[in-house]
């Protein structure tokens, strides 16, 4: 290997510590959760729609969010976000959306294989106030029945 060949520098892996299920959900702006698989009611800011495929103009679903400020959180994943911006009363959250209009998954599959600019999934930190989370149903709301568009 030549002597200024750049070292590939692995990510840190993440393995989310999920809390025990319990009778009351969970917010992801709670400091004791560390990641929300799927869900309803994902954060977001009340001038936020609801991401759409840019392929096929369904809504996206959330896959994953997790929260960035959590001490459940482990310590090496939070330090590569460790420049973002967080204003006081804030909390940053990474968020996975993705397409999964139909079974077969052909747009994410396409933007995945073929098309990296398809825009079947979004992938983003935003930073959130305790008060957005309505946000997020407002705009869920809006959607009208998911996958049978507007």
């Amino acid at each position: 290997m030549a002597e200024d060949t750049p070292t590939l520098d692995l990510s840190t892996p993440y393995f989310p510590v999920f809390a025990h299920p319990s009778s009351t959900p969970k917010s992801i702006l709670d400091p004791d959760v560390s990641a929300i698989l799927g869900g309803s009611t994902p954060a977001l800011h009340p001038t936020t729609s609801w991401p759409r495929c840019g392929e096929c103009g369904e809504p996206l679903i959330p896959y994953i969010q997790i929260n960035l400020a959590s001490p459940r959180t482990p310590a090496k994943f939070r330090a590569r976000f460790s420049e973002v911006t967080v204003e006081e009363g804030e909390t940053p959250i990474l968020q996975v959306w993705v397409c999964a209009a139909d079974e077969n998954a052909e747009c994410l599959t396409s933007s995945v294989v073929s098309d990296p600019d398809a825009r079947a999934s979004v992938i983003r930190i935003l930073c959130v106030a305790d008060v957005d989370l309505a946000a997020s149903a407002t705009a869920r709301d809006a959607l009208g029945p998911l996958g049978g568009g507007e």
